[in-house]
């Protein structure tokens, strides 16, 4: 009879299936979902939140838009370039909307992109009251680390192999913006004519040259006339040659033209179009 109620007992729970041995054994596996019921029964947080803080006020998050904003196209700031400007093109984005100042908090980290946004998204929660403090946070991170430019820097900036007149003229205009010696205008459009590497820069430094928007002007008409002969600058823009023969009269022909061998010519360099003088 002992040996029946033993065979027909019932069994006993397995271990550790109720909370209470469950937390005795370090042993046994358990899921997320118990632990966070676990948790809860202790007054515990039941799940771990991942709650990502603006670096402003709630106020200036509860702020509404102003009616009839429609979010412009804003121009990416990546560190790499000028801080200032970037501001100034920041402002000039938001056109009438300009000088709502809880706006422009909300909105500026849409113009940042690559390391730029990186120190954005590490910003302190709630640290940013107001747009200057804003702006101030920006300049001291960015405006510390622009590249400086000086005379001998700017003589180093030259035409690289098959890039483009325009291109350059360009990629200098923008270096020597950030030049901190004083060069006037002229001095600095000079520079850039001397750093031409492609066979163009005589014809450049022939003409009366003074900003940078005349320089692009005459290397994009350069660009366009090799283009369109899909010759060299020397074909394209001959240089006249005036020449005296032994009588005193003045003929002109292009350099590389065959000349008469009985004269002795002294010669003057022109540029084509302009004529010998008389």
């Amino acid at each position: 009879m002992a040996r029946d109620q033993t065979r027909y007992r019932t069994p006993s729970s397995p271990p550790f299936a109720n909370q209470e041995n469950m937390e005795e054994d370090e042993n046994t596996p358990i899921t997320r979902r118990e632990l966070a019921h676990i948790l809860k029964g202790k007054g515990e947080a039941s799940e771990p939140t991942w709650e990502i803080s603006a670096p402003f006020e709630h106020h200036i998050l509860a702020k509404p838009y102003p009616k009839g904003y429609q979010p412009p196209t804003f121009r990416k700031f990546d560190g790499t370039e000028s801080a200032k400007e970037h501001i100034l093109s920041f402002l000039d984005d938001f056109r009438v909307f300009r000088n709502h100042q809880e706006l422009k908090i909300k909105e500026f980290s849409k113009s940042l992109t690559g390391r730029a946004f990186t120190w954005y998204c590490k910003l302190k929660a709630s640290s940013i009251n107001t747009w200057e403090q804003l702006v101030t946070e920006f300049c001291n991170k960015f405006l510390e680390e622009e590249p400086s430019m000086h005379i001998m820097d700017l003589g180093r900036v030259k035409q690289r192999q098959g890039e483009g007149l325009v291109a350059f003229v360009k990629r200098y205009r923008d270096q020597a913006l950030l030049c901190i010696d004083t060069l006037s205008k002229p001095q600095l459009v000079y520079g850039c004519i001397r750093n031409v590497e492609d066979g163009s820069q005589i014809y450049l430094s022939m003409s009366n040259i003074n900003t940078f928007s005349e320089l692009l002007k005459r290397a994009s008409d350069i660009t366009e006339a090799m283009k369109r002969n899909g010759r060299r600058y020397k074909e394209v823009f001959p240089l006249e040659v005036c020449a005296t023969d032994g009588k005193g009269r003045r003929s002109s022909y292009s350099r590389g033209a065959k000349r008469n061998k009985s004269s002795t010519p002294t010669t003057s360099l022109q540029s084509s179009g302009h004529g010998c003088r008389k």
